[in-house]
């Protein structure tokens, strides 16, 4: 009797507690304790751009976790940061290397550090684009806006001279940079004003020729340095806002490059300083600059009367 009881017992007991809608075999739910961890979107898209172009450079669009960073890495430029807006819609426009398929690698970190899987696009630069051979001297209305500009931000060290020579308009004399370390070297000029830039234009003595660097665009006057060391990517990358518009890796003594991207307009410019040059030691260049001269238009249209031909980018979508 007494087992049968007990058994009685047991057998309601368990019935009481499906009849509460917690069963042996159900899961208690999140408000039982504990909680559901929130899994934040990390999903990347980018936009399928032309598969070949004649340009130098192709803005890139896609879309991306909302707040989030865009990372993306070109062939010849090393690796950049896009930040991500309240949207997740990105533009950025990426530089390409000539007469070559460039492979461009697109991630996207989320606010709490996840990474996305990287995305690869492929685009074929070949050719020579309209109006990309550099006039050997500026065209009447042009002005030279980063005469007497400020020079204030630097990773380098000047090792003899005045910074403010390298944009006073006299190139008689020169200013000796030495690099500060092994990599990631730079200087940034506040530009004096917001015009389409055509042509950069830098002179250095003939025993120094500055022979490999980069010139950078930012649109920020608060931008951040040019470069910066990423911790999430284990390097140096480019800075957020930054765009390579130049890319020289031969240079003379007297070097005037054309922007990759047409007609651009920027508050900061950016020198990349890669080449040892004249330095004593491997890795630790030293580069004897003796004049840097931007050349941009007015913003009224040329006198034909057609506007100034140049790559699409982000700023005429």
């Amino acid at each position: 009797m007494r087992h049968n009881a007990l058994a009685l017992f047991l057998m309601s007991a368990l019935g009481a507690c499906s009849a509460d809608g917690v069963g042996m075999d159900q899961d208690i739910g999140a408000d039982a304790g504990g909680g559901d961890d929130v899994v934040e979107d990390t999903n990347l898209e980018v936009d399928k751009p032309d598969a070949s172009t004649y340009w130098l450079s192709m803005p890139m669009t896609g879309h991306g976790p909302a707040g989030g960073t865009l990372l993306y890495t070109t062939p010849g430029g090393g690796q950049f940061t896009a930040n991500l807006g309240e949207t997740g819609d990105f533009c950025v426009d990426v530089v390409l290397m000539k007469d070559s398929t460039n492979t461009i690698k697109f991630e996207a970190v989320n606010a709490s550090g996840d990474y996305s899987d990287p995305v690869l696009v492929d685009v074929r630069q070949s050719g020579d684009a309209p109006g990309t051979d550099p006039s050997p001297d500026p065209e009447p209305g042009f002005s030279n806006i980063v005469s007497g500009a400020t020079i204030d931000t630097m990773s380098v060290n000047i090792e003899e001279g005045d910074v403010a020579a390298l944009v006073d308009g006299d190139s008689s004399g020169h200013v000796s940079i030495r690099n500060a370390s092994t990599s990631a070297d730079w200087m940034v000029i506040e530009l004096n004003e917001r015009l389409p830039i055509q042509q950069f234009h830098i002179e250095t003595t003939p025993d120094c020729p500055m022979e490999s660097y980069r010139i950078l665009l930012n649109d920020d006057k608060q931008s951040g340095d040019p470069i910066v060391w990423s911790w999430a990517a284990g390097e140096y990358v480019y800075g957020a806002g930054w765009t390579i518009v130049g890319i020289v890796g031969d240079g003379t003594a007297d070097q005037t490059i054309t922007p990759s991207i047409g007609d651009p307009r920027a508050e900061r410019m950016a020198i990349e300083f890669i080449s040892s040059d004249c330095g004593p030691f491997i890795g630790a260049g030293r580069h004897n600059i003796t004049e840097i001269e931007v050349w941009a238009r007015g913003d009224e249209e040329p006198d034909d009367g057609e506007p100034s031909s140049g790559a699409p980018s982000c700023n005429t979508f």
